[in-house]
């Protein structure tokens, strides 16, 4: 790919982003407008093409304003859903509202809606959006998966695994559907199709991250429901070996190897996870999380140098994180230093490995 053709591709993207309804309406009556002067100019001139021109350009309009609602209700979706990751959902079901009354049969504006609904308690409306959902678009893997989870909360997960089943028929490289597939699977008490299922993702999706998160799922069933270590340790060095800058993947391991006693081993990966580069979704703990990583180190080595990382660690969140883990930090903080001041650092030990 060239230069030019990068550039004109971000360009593109970064249209889309910005466009809404009120531009597209702008755009139409442009074209509107435009097509009448060329019009007015072949009239003047007799000349075939601005005729031609002035068809093409009222053609345009007249799509562009037959499109605005569209582009509205979707970017008012896009809308919601970034208002509910940062847990403003109120906000989140007015845009919803909105995009619906652009465009009645709108799937993904009866999807969001379904999981705003279940958000805030009304699972009625939930259970009636992630129906109306299904009517709508039969075959869409997330109409389906909306009505899965509404089947799944009243206990129905057979039917729920059906809807599921509908989706990857759909589409068979849907990494949710196969994911929720397999906790479906382990409350039905049947981990052996849940790794099957995490097993089918792993072969036909190419998306890292959910490959990533299918292994320390995987790695989870295996430890909890099948008590095979092994095939737990095997899953999770899979996932550290897709993702090695993501710290959830050491500290899975690091509990396994502190659950069969390879303390240094546990060591060494807290160590790792304290190390790892915060993630979008941790900026708001990033330093709590590696104090949470020392801690754990230091409980298991006992070190002087473990106990003033951890300490640290604290004071950076207490200054920088969000307000919850700012205040656990200062909370913790209080206790090293005025609490119990003598407990904090114990001699440091020697242990066997």
């Amino acid at each position: 790919m060239s230069l030019n053709q990068f550039l004109n591709r971000r360009m593109l993207r970064r249209a889309r982003q910005n466009l809404d309804g009120r531009s597209m309406d702008q755009i139409g009556t442009l074209c509107l407008l435009s097509a009448a002067a060329v019009c007015f100019g072949g009239m003047l001139s007799g000349q075939v093409f601005l005729w031609i021109a002035a068809f093409g350009l009222a053609i345009l309009g007249m799509g562009a304003h037959v499109l605005s609602p569209h582009v509205e209700a979707r970017r008012l979706v896009n809308q919601a859903r970034q208002l509910a990751a940062l847990g403003r959902l109120r906000q989140a079901l007015l845009c919803t509202n909105r995009a619906i009354a652009l465009v009645p049969d709108l799937t993904s504006a009866f999807v969001v809606r379904s999981a705003l609904y279940a958000g805030i308690g009304q699972l009625d409306m939930a259970v009636d959006d992630a129906e109306h959902a299904v009517r709508l678009s039969p075959r869409h893997p997330e109409a389906r998966l909306a009505r899965a989870r509404m089947y799944s909360r009243y206990g129905l997960h057979e039917d729920a695994i059906l809807d599921l089943q509908v989706g990857l028929d759909e589409q068979p490289d849907w990494a949710a559907g196969y994911l929720e597939c397999a906790y479906l699977y382990v409350r039905l008490q049947e981990p052996e199709k849940a790794l099957e299922a995490l097993q089918s993702l792993q072969k036909r999706v190419r998306a890292v991250p959910s490959r990533y998160e299918a292994y320390l799922l995987a790695g989870w069933i295996c430890e909890e429901k099948l008590k095979d270590l092994e095939g737990a340790l095997n899953a999770y060095n899979r996932a550290i070996a897709l993702q090695p800058e993501r710290r959830t993947g050491y500290a899975r391991r690091a509990a396994l190897y502190t659950a069969r006693g390879d303390r240094l081993q546990a060591a060494e990966d807290w160590l790792r996870a304290a190390k790892c580069p915060a993630q979008a979704f941790e900026r708001a703990r990033s330093a709590w999380l590696r104090a949470v990583c020392y801690s754990k180190r230091y409980a298991l080595t006992r070190e002087t140098a473990d106990w003033q990382l951890w300490r640290q660690a604290l004071e950076v969140s207490a200054r920088e994180d969000a307000e919850p883990f700012a205040k656990r930090a200062r909370a913790m903080l209080r206790l090293m230093t005025e609490i119990r001041p003598t407990a904090f650092p114990p001699r440091p030990s020697l242990y066997l490995n």
